[in-house]
């Protein structure tokens, strides 16, 4: 299902409250990795645990610039579950609201 045709269903609405939930998750994510209450240790220490030092160098890298990119890809490997939460949330609070006014 293409993003034209959710919003065409849905509503632009749907597409500001699933950006909401995307951009609050990603916030979160960052901030439990940033603060190592999650993971146990910066990006750094995870992508020399991949062996990834072996490819490029990875000293010039910023701990967190790092960790903004493990936390984006935590938050898209997440879209599995968020995507069906937010749709069938929006619906009930649709309801809620008295937004179904067909």
């Amino acid at each position: 299902m293409g993003w034209k045709k959710i919003v065409k269903e849905y509503g632009i609405f749907f597409f500001i409250y699933w950006t909401a939930i995307w951009a609050c998750s990603g916030v979160i994510i960052f901030l439990l990795l940033e603060y190592g209450l999650i993971g146990g240790a910066d990006a750094i220490s995870f992508l020399k645990w991949i062996r990834l030092d072996s490819i490029i160098s990875l000293e010039s890298i910023d701990p967190t610039v790092g960790n903004i990119a493990v936390a984006i890809a935590i938050n898209e490997c997440l879209e599995i579950v968020r995507f069906p939460f937010a749709v069938s949330s929006f619906v009930i609070l649709k309801q809620v609201l008295g937004g179904n006014r067909n």
